[in-house]
């Protein structure tokens, strides 16, 4: 996760300033740069996920098994924190 995070951040920054650089070529031309950059990535990014497909069987992502009814079918295997009686009435969301 924390690698997830420092490549998102990182990436806002470095778009940030491209974006900045390229406003010297005045907004419109920026704004054009960008739009071209992003359908740029889109068109790279269909054939590079182009064999994605579901798990067969709908089976859970590793490290996740089935739960009853809920609004999600899977629940992390791992138990819940248990937060101090009577401060959080859910624990999970309880800051430390």
């Amino acid at each position: 996760m924390g690698l997830n995070v420092f490549t998102l951040f990182t990436a806002f920054g470095a778009g940030s300033l491209l974006f900045q650089a390229a406003l010297l070529l005045g907004f419109s031309t920026a704004l054009a740069l960008f739009g071209l950059t992003a359908l740029a990535a889109a068109a790279l990014a269909v054939p590079l996920f182009a064999t994605e497909r579901p798990r067969p069987g709908g089976s859970p992502p590793p490290g996740l098994t089935p739960s009853g009814p809920a609004a999600s079918p899977w629940r992390a295997t791992r138990p819940a924190q248990t937060g101090i009686p009577g401060r959080c009435p859910w624990p999970d969301l309880e800051l430390l």
